[in-house]
């Protein structure tokens, strides 16, 4: 008799949530010469986990307080973006626009519901454009996406292929989607499309799995990013970054994980995502700037951050849960996203910062005022905004 399983998971790095009992199919794609690729040894680098100081590649700090009031307060599973002119900020359910300069919140983009201008969920995969300057929800059409401008005007729906689990712009009149696998057999990867033809191109999925009953959805699945104007592409399960280049997956990247690597076999495993999947390298969060390669890393219990140096083809993975801020001798700093190609974005909660006081007595009175007044947040006041200007 054919049954599903329901539950749901969520650990303090929102590493997976089990929706349904299945790991979705990566595979590796057979279309490309391999011959140019970088090697991106994380193996080597877990093995020699070190302090990485921010000063390695960044040459200064901003730091912005959210508004904290009641109507704003930001939920868990937090993405954070920024503009010239904004602060975008999106948790489960809601989209929150602030101030650049100041912190002050300025008004939520969209909201849940079913009424005009409402949505369904909110994204962790791309959800800010920062070309188009829009942000983008899940619709409550299947397999609809709803786009909205920064003025919180809701100025597109796009109607993704059947099974789609992410989408962005490929250019200007074209989008993309990365599809999942359910049945195992799934012979898409990513589709190509648009309003006037639902399968532009079809980047073929190789590799299958044994058909299961259960089905499992992990979080950010399959990952895009974009560097100097190209689109790059990741899935778990996989040690290969491409680019999406015309109707070919170009391999950039090849993520060396060794004995960390997640066994293909094992995806439709409802044991190995219970009991084996800590023992195994998750790749998230992959940014690129001009010289590095940044990336976090769910092994065991714990997030790891980590950076690859194009100028030197070598990678570094950090001891602790961030890199250390030598620069303000304040708290660690982690990439969440990256503005420009110039500046990294990261965040800490009022929590860690409490914390860190609490514990660096000495070093937190040696802090200039700008830094020090953080002692005086509250437990649930809003993060504070890290942004890290990156040497050129």
């Amino acid at each position: 008799m054919n049954y599903v399983i329901f539950g749901f998971i969520n650990n303090k790095n929102y590493r997976y949530c089990l929706i349904y009992l299945f790991l979705v199919c990566c595979s590796p794609q057979n279309t490309a010469n391999y011959k140019d690729i970088n090697v991106i040894d994380l193996c080597d680098a877990f093995s020699r986990k070190e302090k990485i100081n921010l000063s390695q590649i960044a040459d200064n700090v901003e730091y912005i307080q959210l508004e904290s009031k009641r109507e704003c307060l930001v939920g868990g599973a937090l993405r954070v973006y920024i503009s010239n002119e904004y602060i975008i900020t999106m948790a489960f359910r809601q989209i929150y626009v602030f101030e650049r300069l100041t912190g002050k919140f300025i008004y939520e983009i969209g909201h849940y519901g079913k009424d005009p201008n409402g949505y369904r969920n909110t994204l962790f995969v791309m959800p800010y454009d920062e070309k188009k300057k829009t942000v983008y929800a899940k619709g409550w059409e299947p397999q609809s996406y709803y786009e909205y401008s920064l003025t919180n005007k809701l100025i597109n729906i796009i109607n993704a292929p059947f099974d789609s689990d992410s989408f962005c712009y490929l250019n200007d009149s074209v989008s993309i989607a990365y599809i999942k696998n359910y049945s195992g057999e799934e012979d898409r990867k990513l589709v190509t499309f648009n309003k006037s033809n639902p399968s532009i191109h079809i980047f073929h999925n190789y590799l299958k799995f044994k058909k299961t009953n259960e089905i499992t959805t992990w979080m950010g699945h399959g990952w895009f990013y974009k560097f100097d104007e190209n689109l790059f592409f990741f899935e778990l399960f996989n040690d290969t970054v491409f680019q999406i280049f015309g109707n070919k997956l170009v391999p950039k990247y090849l993520l060396k994980m060794g004995k960390y690597s997640p066994p293909y076999e094992k995806q439709a495993s409802v044991k190995f995502m219970r009991e084996k999947a800590n023992n195994f390298f998750f790749v998230r969060n992959i940014l690129e700037s001009s010289n590095n390669v940044f990336f976090s890393i769910d092994y065991g219990h714990d997030q790891y951050a980590g950076f690859f140096s194009k100028k030197n083809n070598n990678a570094f993975i950090s001891s602790n849960k961030g890199f250390s801020n030598d620069l303000d001798n304040f708290i660690p700093f982690s990439p969440k996203s990256i503005y420009n190609n110039d500046y990294l974005v990261g965040f800490a909660e009022a929590s860690e910062i409490l914390t860190w006081f609490e514990m660096n007595p000495d070093i937190a009175a040696k802090l200039p005022a700008n830094l020090r007044k953080f002692r005086n947040l509250k437990l649930t006041d809003n993060p504070v905004l890290m942004i890290a200007k990156l040497k050129e």
